[in-house]
Order: structure tokens, then sequence, then C-alpha cells
């Protein structure tokens, strides 16, 4: 099954609507950044992998296999100065859950990955990472339909790689979590 090209607000409208509604009930009475670090604890952290890219930087990324069969597979950046291991795990092990195959990546200079910490030497550097953690999923998975997901300014990061790449015709869809653009 193809999936139209579309933007959706929130990751939830994946299928997986009622779990993230009851997670979110955990956290938000009322919102607390300790209550969601207390409750992402409770979501265990797979291994972390790594790519070797062209210039020798290494990009880390974590993989969240699916539960049962796959019914696709989630790349699903993190925002501003954060990483992979910063409570993404919640959502990522949700999808999981609901079938979907989910690759956390940290971004060049964040988390895990190597690079100048919170910097990249050009946007055409982070568009050919962005590229190759797409072909990874592709490579592992090249029959299952593939979502792009951010949150924050990643949301950013995947609008523009959108329309500065040849890849988004591979991508079935995007989900942007509170996407912060600069207008």
């Amino acid at each position: 099954m193809r999936y139209p090209k579309l933007v959706i607000s929130f990751v939830a409208s994946l299928t997986v609507g009622l779990s993230v509604s009851s997670v979110c009930a955990q956290i938000v009475s009322p919102f607390s950044f300790d209550r969601i670090a207390a409750v992402a604890e409770s979501y265990s952290l797979p291994n972390v992998e790594s790519l070797l890219m062209t210039d020798g930087i290494a990009l880390a990324y974590r993989y969240y296999p699916a539960s049962d069969e796959a019914q696709g597979t989630v790349i699903l950046y993190h925002g501003a100065g954060l990483h992979s291991g910063a409570g993404y795990q919640i959502i990522s092990s949700i999808l999981a859950h609901h079938g979907f195959n989910v690759i956390t990546p940290d971004l060049r200079g964040h988390g895990l990955s190597g690079g100048q910490r919170g910097g990249t030497t050009s946007p055409n550097q982070v568009y050919a990472d962005v590229d190759a953690i797409i072909d990874t999923a592709v490579e592992r998975w090249p029959d299952l339909p593939l979502f792009l997901a951010a949150h924050s300014s990643s949301a950013g990061l995947l609008v523009n790689h959108a329309a500065y790449t040849t890849r988004a015709s591979g991508i079935d869809a995007y989900a942007l979590l509170a996407p912060l653009f600069d207008i």
C-alpha cells in the first residue's frame, strides 16, 4: 500500500493515538520536564549503532524493531540541542509496538554522533547525512513505506531537505512534531 504525500501534525496519527494519549496523561498533570524524564526512564534505550560518512564522521543512531510484522519504517529526528536518547524512546517504543521499525539518529554534532558540537560544515553535509540514514533504512526494509518525522528545528531540516534534494520522492509521508520554523 502506498501512502499519499502529506504532513502529519502529530505522529499519533500513524495509528498510535491511544497509546500516546495514555503516556501523555502520565506526563502532563501539570506539565513538567522532570516528569517527562521520569517516564522516559521507564522505556529502555536500544544499543547505539553507527554509520561512517565519507568525511570520516560517524553518525550514531538507535533502532527500535517493530514488535510484530512491520507496517513501515519511521526515521525520527530529535529537536534542537537534543539527541536520540533524550526522551524519544517513548514515542519510538510506542511506534515499534504498533508495527513500525524506528530509527532515531543523532544529528551531526549532537548526542553520540561525531562532528563539531551543535554545528555542521554546511547544509549540504546535513542533507547528505539525512540521505545516508534514508539509504540505511531502505537497504534494511526496501518494501516498506518510509516516513520521516522530526521534532522542533529538525522539522525545518526535513522541509528544507525535501525542497533541496531529489530524495523526497521516496518518502511516503512526513510527520512534524511541534515544528520550529524561522519565519
